[in-house]
């Protein structure tokens, strides 16, 4: 049974077809910290059939885990006796010749078993020398890793230097575009070419930062400048490899660049088959009674809104899709809290999933009829196929709160005990589960 979360009666008039956030798993949400920084969950990534989750905690599902974790669908699993990472925050994973590779201040690899450092063996020291690294990148075959000042590919046998006799900055991001490697860094967006990085940023009022950057539709859409290519582009914009022009998010929103936030998460931007996302704390210029949602989506033409859930402490920081649903991962909490109604709000901590919540009146599909809905007393349920069946009305943690049997065609169930929100309803037989509103 889906977990539910409590909305206004007014946000759900509001929107006839909509989205919320749910808790991402039934099972006990990320806790802890391997370095004394807050809990966040950093980077999600499907590989095998499993959802890898990365970040600073170190439990997560009810399980011991240090920094990452896979869930399959149904349970939360360790990546074996390796998953103890200590005092570092784990930053992105990929997958890469047959392995998973994540970096978590050093380089690991994961294949399947266990847990391994990534060194590399420096000839001048005469010893094995740890990778250290931010974003990950595989552009032609070979993985890309940004290392602070330096950019270190992997080809699978050898771990080579990329030049850098130019200085461009401390690196925070690497993507591929137009079939060159770019660098997103404090000083800027720099393109790689014959041995030199060429710098991308033209005019611009102020050094502008790039946070994380990611190809889509023939673009290279960057996070963190608030000035570039001679344009004011508070906090997002877009290069076509020549010219840099602005991209307009949704209802006055920006990306709370500054004050500073956590540059060495690098997953905020991403593809995901044809629309891009955007994960982040954003603020608005507009009035609003309820918090910017934390996750954006554009489809190639326009940027909105996937969810207009109450976050609180809202930060999204990544975003994957896996079986089909959407999920999102950050530090925020209390993610499905509406002001002006008493009932407690559904926690979400650092992990949630986006659910559709398409038209209660439609969302119905079945051989029986649910009025008035939403409601404030009573429902009528009416279907000649219900003489005598048992139902259930259960609360989003499924516990059943009232129970009853169908007398007949019609009949009138009293939800008066029920606080607001929405309930489950569940009729024995086979009749599909229906979502009825409590006023």
């Amino acid at each position: 049974m889906r977990n539910l979360i409590f909305i206004s009666l007014l946000t759900l008039k509001s929107i006839a077809i909509s989205q919320i956030w749910v808790p991402a798993t039934p099972f006990p949400d990320a806790i802890g910290s391997l370095n004394g920084q807050l809990t966040t969950i950093n980077t999600l990534y499907t590989y095998n059939n499993e959802m890898y989750v990365g970040g600073n905690f170190t439990s997560i599902g009810g399980i011991i885990a240090h920094g990452i974790a896979r869930w399959n669908g149904s349970n939360w699993n360790s990546l074996g006796v390796g998953n103890f990472i200590q005092n570092q925050i784990l930053t992105d994973i990929i997958a890469y010749d047959g392995n998973l590779y994540f970096t978590a201040g050093k380089l690991y690899k994961w294949n399947g078993s266990i847990i391994q450092e990534v060194t590399y063996f420096n000839s001048s020291t005469q010893s094995n020398q740890s990778i250290s690294g931010t974003d990950l990148h595989v552009f032609n075959n070979e993985m890309y890793i940004a290392s602070f000042s330096r950019i270190i590919k992997f080809d699978g046998l050898n771990f080579i230097d990329v030049n850098n006799s130019n200085t461009i900055g401390s690196i925070n991001c690497i993507d591929d575009f137009n079939n060159s490697l770019f660098a997103g860094s404090d000083e800027g967006l720099f393109k790689y070419q014959s041995g030199n990085w060429i710098n991308c940023n033209g005019v611009s009022t102020e050094v502008p930062e790039i946070i994380d950057m990611e190809n889509f539709n023939n673009e290279l859409f960057v996070l963190g400048p608030s000035s570039i290519g001679g344009l004011n582009v508070n906090g997002i914009a877009k290069y076509n490899g020549l010219n840099w022009s602005n991209t307009s998010l949704p209802q006055g929103y920006y990306p709370l660049v500054y004050p500073a936030t956590n540059y060495y998460f690098t997953n905020h931007l991403r593809k995901i088959e044809n629309e891009l996302y955007l994960a982040f704390k954003f603020v608005t210029t507009q009035s609003a009674t309820i918090d910017p949602s934390p996750l954006l989506k554009y489809n190639g033409i326009q940027w909105s809104t996937l969810s207009l859930n109450y976050a609180q402490l809202g930060s999204g920081e990544c975003v994957e899709k896996f079986n089909n649903e959407l999920f999102c991962g950050g530090d925020f909490s209390y993610f499905n809290f509406f002001p002006g109604i008493d009932s407690a709000p559904t926690l979400i901590n650092y992990l949630a999933k986006l659910q559709n919540t398409a038209s209660i009146e439609k969302s119905n599909p079945n051989d029986y009829k649910i009025a008035p809905n939403p409601a404030l007393s009573y429902i009528t349920l009416e279907g000649d196929k219900l003489i005598n069946e048992t139902y259930l009305i259960c609360d989003q943690l499924g516990r059943t709160v009232i129970a009853g049997k169908l007398n007949g065609i019609s009949t009138e169930v009293n939800l008066s005990s029920l606080s607001k929100g929405i309930y489950t309803l569940k009729i024995e037989g086979n009749h599909q589960p229906a979502q009825i509103v409590k006023e």
